[in-house]
């Protein structure tokens, strides 16, 4: 694989992490039951959704730290995203700094998934949603395309060092 089309799969699976962790950041089935449904930001019955204030519902720190780590992630990835761009034009140093945050995007999905999955268990059974999924496979995704871009960025390095 040459250079570019490293560079472009990683702008690619980096979008589509991004699309992972907004649709897990955004939508409200993260915990669900038959009668109803709750996200980060709104609780939904049958009829309608309200959020959290405004359905008696406690908004405590947990949740405000959960929304915080995501929000802090999608940054990180939009970064990465924009210094993997930027390489596409004219190679830089972009690559390290691509690859550091990815990886501080990972560790923030997963510290926010760990926070929702240990500080929140709901007096009802319920189940987990597509939502709460979608925000597990965004951390390993994230791993996954930095480890991706490292390992091809760094053999293309080598065998251009070698050819000289």
């Amino acid at each position: 694989m040459d250079e570019k089309t490293v560079l472009h799969s990683g702008l690619f699976l980096i979008t589509c992490l991004l699309a992972l962790t907004i649709a897990s950041l955004a939508t409200e089935d993260w915990k669900h039951d038959e009668e109803m449904s709750v996200g980060l930001w709104e609780i939904c019955d049958k009829i309608e959704c309200s959020s959290h204030s405004q359905s008696g519902f406690e908004v405590t720190g947990l949740l405000e730290a959960v929304r915080a780590l995501l929000i802090i992630s999608v940054i990180f990835q939009v970064i990465s995203w924009l210094a993997l761009f930027r390489n596409l034009n004219e190679p830089s140093l972009s690559q390290r700094l691509t690859t550091f945050c990815l990886a501080i995007a990972g560790c923030c999905t997963g510290l926010a998934m760990i926070i929702f999955t240990i500080g929140f268990q709901w007096k009802s059974p319920s189940d987990y949603g597509f939502s709460y999924i979608l925000g597990w496979f965004s951390p390993i995704l994230s791993y996954g395309v930095a480890t991706f871009l490292t390992y091809y960025l760094r053999l293309h390095i080598r065998q251009n060092y070698e050819a000289m």
